[in-house]
């Protein structure tokens, strides 16, 4: 774990590795195997690897029983599993079942997080961001297109229209072979409607925008809604 520690102390964030698994619960022996990491008072983060894995099913009861006293003591608590799956390779079936079902139970069940990890830099790149969500700033990673170098101006009008609710390359290409501008494209899903049926389902798509492969219901009721409504 020391190389984890190394990492993250660089990241000017605050990993405190700690005693504490839970009152009820004294497993010394254990807890040594294990990294116990306090993000905050609320947050916890437990390092799991092979060696804090039961080899043997007589011994599945004692660790069972850890993992459920680690998430009884804190309210967001996170295990992470270093080198998962190889960190079960050679192991006996038996506890492999046990032990992936224990995991499943938890992270089905009771929504507990556990991460899999494949290395030491993954561990701690995991760490990492989750102390930075916690004691810096609570903010989702962002997923953003890529603005590549265009060849010419019809490629950056295709990039443009694959940034539309339900589009994709194939999609703007289809725009673009069936209308003279991105403006005429606009101006075609304002003007398409949505028909619908005697019962009020929706059956199909009328207007400019109806023989376009790739354009449907939800194509324009989306992208008249994100082009056309109030900004909020």
């Amino acid at each position: 774990m020391e190389g984890v520690f190394r990492y993250v102390k660089q990241q000017e964030i605050n990993i405190v590795f700690s005693e504490k698994v839970g009152n009820a619960i004294d497993l010394p022996a254990l807890r040594k195997k294990m990294g116990l990491i306090e993000i905050s008072e609320d947050v916890a983060v437990l390092l799991i690897s092979k060696n804090s894995l039961p080899n043997e099913i007589a011994d599945f009861g004692e660790f069972k029983n850890f993992i459920l006293g680690f998430s009884e003591s804190y309210e967001s608590p996170i295990i992470i599993l270093q080198g998962y799956p190889k960190c079960l390779d050679g192991k006996d079936p038996k506890i492999v079942l046990a032990i992936r079902g224990t995991f499943m139970k938890l992270f089905l069940d009771e929504g507990f997080g556990v991460l899999p990890t494949r290395s030491l830099l993954d561990t701690a790149l995991c760490l990492r961001s989750i102390a930075k969500r916690v004691q810096i700033i609570d903010k989702p990673p962002s997923l953003a297109r890529i603005k590549p170098k265009f060849s010419g101006l019809i490629d950056a009008q295709r990039f443009f229209l694959e940034g539309l609710m339900l589009s994709g390359p194939k999609t703007a290409v289809n725009l673009s072979e069936n209308f003279e501008s991105v403006w005429d494209v606009i101006s075609g899903i304002k003007e398409s409607e949505i028909i619908f049926t005697k019962t009020g389902n929706p059956k199909g798509v009328v207007g400019p925008i109806e023989e376009v492969e790739g354009s449907s219901i939800e194509f324009v009721r989306q992208n008249r809604i994100m082009l056309f409504e109030n900004l909020k």
